[in-house]
C-alpha cells in the first residue's frame, strides 16, 4: 500500500514503529525482538522513513543503546532514514498500567508524574545522543510528551514542561476515539472538530511559535478498552469510516498539526487494510483505506501546500468543505457530505455551487468517494471509480469516472451535486 500514497504527494512514506509493546521490549539480538525483527526493516522502500519508538516504561539504558544501534543498522540508508526517536509511550500512565490481566504491576510507583517522568526522558536523550555513534553529529530529533488519549492535561502540560523536556524533540500526542454508532459520533463532523480542538489547539498554539512540529502519533477510529475485544468490525470497515478519516486528516492539515501516524496492525478492526488472513481476520482493504487516499490526492504534488475550513452554512448542517491552496492559488475544493444515509429511501442531495472563480480557472474536474449501498456499506467503495482488492496487493486499479466540469464567467456551467455519504473533490483546471 505504501507504493500508492508517495507518488500521490510527492513525499516519502513515513512509518511510526511504536506503542506499549514496543515500550515494554527486552531487546535480545538473538530472539523474537531481535535479528529476526529487524530484518523486516530492509523490506521496505530504502526511501522510507521511520520513527523508532525505544523504551522508557522498561528503563534499561544499556538494552535501549543496543536496540537504538540495532534499528539504525538495519536500515538501508541508516540515519537518512531515521526521522526520530520516540522516547517511551503514554507515561502518564506508567501509574496506574498495565493492570491485570495484560500484566502482573504497573510501570512506575503511584507518586510517579511528570517531573519524574522529565528527568528518565532527559536522562535517556543524553544517553542515546551519546551512547550511538550514528547519531554523533546528527541533528537528531527525539520525540518527547507521547500522552494517551485520556492524559490529564493540568497535570501533565505541555507548557508546564516545555523548558525541561521537549526543547529538543517533537510533541506526540495519541488519540483513539471509541465511537458507537454511525449517525451520531462516526459521520459527525460538529463531534470530530469539537474533540480535536479541545484535546490539540492549545498544545498547537503553544509549540507553534515556538517551532515545535505537532504530531498525531497513535490515531484510530476505536481501540477498544484496555484488554478488552475492539468495538463491531463493519462500524469502522464502513463507507462512513473512509468518510471519518477523509474529515479527520483535512481538519488536521488546517489545524497545523504536521503529521497523523494513523494505527494499523493485524487484526486491528480499524486498520486501513488486513496484510495477510488469520484466523481472526481475512486478508482484505478497508472502508477507512479510501479516506486515506482521498486525502492524499487533495494534498497533491503541487507543493506550498495550504488548507482552509470553510464555514458550515446552516441550509446544509452535513455539508463540510476545505479549500486547498498552492502558492495561494486555489487548486482544490473538497465537499463532504456526512449526512447518514441507510441505502433503503432515495438518497439525499445537494447542489454545489461556486461563484466568483478566479478568471484563469476554466474548469473543474469532480472526483467522488461513495459507495450504492450507504454509510454502513463495507463492499463496492470507491475513489474516482477505483476500487482496491486485496488480491492486487495495493496495486493502483485501472479506470477513472472523474468528470470535467466546465467554469464559465467564474461559475460552474453545470451542477455538481453531492449525496448524502459521499465526498467529492473539485480540481480547479487553469488556461
Amino acid at each position: 500500500m505504501s507504493a500508492i500514497s508517495a507518488p500521490r504527494t510527492g513525499a516519502p512514506v513515513h512509518i511510526r514503529v511504536g506503542g506499549t509493546s514496543m515500550d515494554n521490549i527486552i531487546f535480545n539480538a538473538s530472539e523474537t525482538i531481535g535479528s529476526p525483527w529487524l530484518s523486516a526493516l530492509k523490506n521496505f522502500n530504502p526511501n522510507t522513513r521511520f520513527t523508532l519508538q525505544v523504551p522508557l516504561a522498561r528503563n534499561f539504558p544499556v538494552d535501549r543503546l543496543d536496540f537504538a544501534r540495532a534499528c539504525i543498522d538495519a536500515l538501508p540508508n541508516g540515519t537518512q532514514q531515521l526521522d526520530a526517536l520516540e522516547i517511551g509511550n503514554e507515561p502518564d500512565l506508567y501509574p496506574v498500567a498495565p493492570t491485570r490481566p495484560c500484566a502482573s504491576s504497573p510501570d512506575r510507583p503511584k507518586g510517579y508524574g511528570p517531573e519524574d517522568y522529565v528527568s528518565e526522558w532527559k536522562a535517556a536523550a543524553k544517553n542515546l545522543t551519546e551512547g550511538v555513534d550514528a547519531l554523533n553529529g546528527q541533528n537528531t530529533w527525539y520525540q518527547a510528551l507521547t500522552f494517551s488519549t485520556g492524559v490529564v492535561q493540568n497535570i501533565w502540560n505541555v507548557q508546564a514542561l516545555w523548558n525541561d523536556s521537549v526543547d529538543q524533540g517533537e510533541f506526540v500526542k495519541t488519540v483513539s476515539q471509541h465511537y458507537g454508532s454511525l449517525e451520531g459520533d462516526l459521520m459527525n463532523h460538529s463531534k470530530i472538530i469539537s474533540d480535536m480542538h479541545s484535546s490539540f489547539g492549545p498544545a498547537i498554539s503553544f509549540l507553534q511559535p515556538r517551532g515545535v512540529p505537532f504530531i498525531l502519533g497513535e490515531v484510530g477510529t476505536a481501540v477498544g478498552s484496555g484488554c478488552t475485544p475492539p468495538s463491531p468490525l463493519k462500524l469502522y470497515r464502513s463507507l462512513g469510516a473512509a468518510l471519518w478519516t477523509a474529515d479527520f486528516m483535512l481538519n488536521a492539515m488546517s489545524m497545523g498539526i504536521q503529521r497523523v501516524s494513523m494505527m494499523q496492525g493485524t487484526n486491528f478492526s480499524f486498520s486501513a487494510w488486513q496484510p495477510v488472513t488469520t484466523a481472526a481476520e481475512p486478508k482484505g482493504v478497508h472502508g477507512n483505506w479510501y479516506g486515506h487516499v482521498f486525502a492524499a490526492d487533495f494534498i497533491g504534488t503541487g507543493g506550498d501546500f495550504q488548507i482552509y475550513p470553510l464555514p458550515i452554512n446552516d441550509t446544509h448542517p452535513h455539508i463540510v468543505s476545505y479549500a486547498g491552496y498552492n502558492s495561494g492559488l486555489l487548486t482544490k475544493l473538497a465537499v463532504l457530505n456526512m449526512r447518514f444515509w441507510n441505502g433503503t429511501n432515495d438518497r439525499p442531495a445537494v447542489n454545489i455551487e461556486l461563484a466568483g472563480l478566479a478568471s484563469g480557472i476554466t474548469g473543474a474536474r469532480v472526483s467522488r468517494l461513495t459507495a450504492p449501498g450507504g454509510s454502513a456499506q463495507l463492499l463496492n467503495i470507491s475513489w474516482a471509480g477505483k476500487q482496491w482488492s486485496a488480491g492486487d496487493d495495493g496495486q493502483e486499479p485501472k479506470g477513472n469516472n472523474s468528470v470535467v466540469v466546465n467554469v464559465v464567467n467564474g461559475s460552474l456551467a453545470q451542477n455538481v451535486t453531492a449525496f448524502a455519504s459521499q465526498a467529492l473533490m473539485l480540481e480547479m483546471i487553469r488556461v
